[in-house]
C-alpha cells in the first residue's frame, strides 16, 4: 500500500520470498459497504490472504497496540504528512507486542524495541542470523530509511508505553480535567471545550476549564476487532476512536464550625463532723468489811453530727451537632 509500508527484514525476519525483503507496513482492508480501513499483521508466519470476505471479531488487545492501531489509522496516512518508515514500525511492534507472544519463531528474538534507541541497524544478509533492525538491499528504493524506521520503532514504543489504553477523562476537579490511560497522565493532548480551547494537556493530563466553559471532550482508541483467517495470517483492524467527555464540576464552599465550649466549675465543701469523745467516769470501789458502794453508771454523751452543705452543680451543656457542610458494535465484516 503505497505511503504505508517499505519492503525490508526486521532483524532476521524477511517477509519476502526465499528469505529476501518483504512488505512491512499497513494492508488497506474494505468492507461490503465499500469504506476503507487500515490493518496489520498479527501473525508473521502466514501468508496474507487478498480479496476474501472475513469477519472480524472484537478482540482485547496491549493498550500500547489499542493506542498505536487507533492513531495510525487511515485518515493519518491520507493526510500525507507521516512517512512511511513510520507505519513499517507500527508494524514491527505489533509483531513484537502481539505476534510474538502467540506464535514462533519471534519477529524480536533476541532483542527488544526499548533497546533501539540510537542503535545502527545491522545490513541485510539473505540467511543468517543475528541481525538488528531494518535492513534491506543496498540498492532498494527503502535502504536510506532503515535508520529511521529502526528509531521509529524505539521511538513509538515509548510513546505508546506512556499513552496506552483505555484512557479516561475526569472532570471532578473544578479548575480543570485530567486525561489518564493504563500507565499513567496522558500529556499532550487536546482537550475540545464547549467554549474557548481546545487545550493542550500538560504532563499531568490536566487542561484547565476556559473561561465560561462548562463540558469538555477527547477523541481516543475505542474498540478493536480482528479476524483469524485459517491458514492465512490474522489481521487486526485499524482501533476505532471513542469520544471522551466530561462535565464542569461546580466548586464547593467548606464550613467549619466550632462546636461551642462550655467550662463547668463544680466546688464541693468537704462535710465537716464533729464528735465528742464520750466521757466515762468510773469511781473507784472502795471495799471495807461492812460496807460496799457501787458508782453510778457510767453516761455517755450523744455525738453531735454537724450536716455537710449541699452543692448543685451547674448542668453540662453538649454542644449541638453540626451536619455536614455541604461503541456493543456489531462485527463488521471486512476484507484484508
Amino acid at each position: 500500500m503505497t505511503g504505508a509500508h517499505v519492503t525490508a527484514c526486521v532483524n532476521d525476519f524477511c517477509a519476502g520470498s526465499n528469505g529476501a525483503p518483504g512488505y512491512v507496513g499497513a494492508f488497506e482492508t474494505t468492507d461490503g459497504a465499500g469504506n476503507s480501513y487500515l490493518s496489520w499483521c498479527t501473525e508473521s508466519v502466514s501468508p496474507a490472504e487478498y480479496d476474501v470476505m472475513h469477519t472480524y471479531n472484537e478482540a482485547v488487545i496491549d493498550g500500547r497496540l489499542q493506542y498505536l492501531t487507533w492513531r495510525y489509522d487511515k485518515d493519518l496516512l491520507d493526510a500525507g504528512n507521516t512517512p512511511a518508515y513510520e507505519f513499517a514500525a507500527v508494524q514491527a511492534l505489533v509483531w513484537a507486542i502481539r505476534s510474538d507472544a502467540g506464535f514462533d519463531p519471534d519477529v524480536f528474538d533476541g532483542t527488544s524495541p526499548g533497546d533501539w534507541n540510537n542503535i545502527t541497524p545491522s545490513a541485510y544478509a539473505n540467511g543468517g542470523t543475528g541481525r538488528i533492525g531494518f535492513n534491506t538491499t543496498s540498492n532498494s528504493y527503502y535502504a536510506s530509511m532503515m535508520d529511521d524506521a529502526t528509531q521509529a520503532v524505539y521511538d513509538l514504543f515509548v510513546e505508546a508505553t506512556a499513552k496506552a489504553g483505555p484512557w479516561t477523562l475526569d472532570g471532578s476537579d473544578p479548575a480543570g480535567v485530567t486525561l489518564s490511560g493504563a500507565n499513567g497522565p496522558i500529556g499532550n493532548e487536546a482537550i475540545t471545550f464547549d467554549l474557548g480551547g481546545p487545550v493542550t494537556t500538560n504532563s499531568d493530563g490536566f487542561a484547565a476549564w476556559p473561561e465560561g466553559a462548562s463540558t469538555a471532550s477527547v477523541e481516543a482508541p475505542g474498540d478493536s476487532f480482528e479476524t483469524t483467517a485459517g491458514s492465512a495470517q490474522n489481521l487486526l483492524l485499524a482501533t476505532q476512536g471513542t469520544t471522551l467527555s466530561a462535565n464542569r464540576t461546580a466548586a464547593t464552599t467548606t464550613t467549619t464550625t466550632a462546636a461551642p465550649t462550655t467550662t463547668t466549675t463544680t466546688t464541693t465543701a468537704a462535710p465537716t463532723t464533729t464528735t465528742a469523745a464520750p466521757t466515762t467516769t468510773t469511781a473507784a470501789p472502795t471495799t471495807t468489811t461492812t460496807t460496799t458502794t457501787t458508782a453510778a453508771p457510767t453516761t455517755t454523751a450523744a455525738p453531735t453530727t454537724t450536716a455537710a452543705p449541699t452543692t448543685t452543680a451547674p448542668p453540662v451543656v453538649e454542644p449541638p451537632t453540626s451536619e455536614p457542610a455541604e461503541p456493543v458494535t456489531e462485527t463488521p465484516a471486512f476484507t484484508g
